[in-house]
């Protein structure tokens, strides 16, 4: 696993434990987000998706978190 993905998921057990719930619920409630966004309907909104992740496919949360902290 990378660095990158280590700390990423180090990150998230984190805050799962501050919030005192599995790593589950908050990957979770994460893509929960992460798909509502993914469906919005502004214009502006799916550009802004569309040149972030050029393959046009939702991405994980993995995916997501890496993207945007590269």
């Amino acid at each position: 696993m990378s660095e990158r993905k280590n700390q990423l998921e180090n990150n998230l057990k984190k805050m799962a434990a501050q919030l005192g719930v599995p790593l589950e619920e908050v990957i979770l409630e994460m893509q929960k987000a992460l798909d509502a966004a993914w469906d919005n309907p502004d214009p502006e909104v799916r550009a802004a998706q569309k040149a972030m992740f050029l393959d046009g496919k939702k991405p994980t949360v993995e995916e997501f978190i890496l993207a945007v902290t590269k």
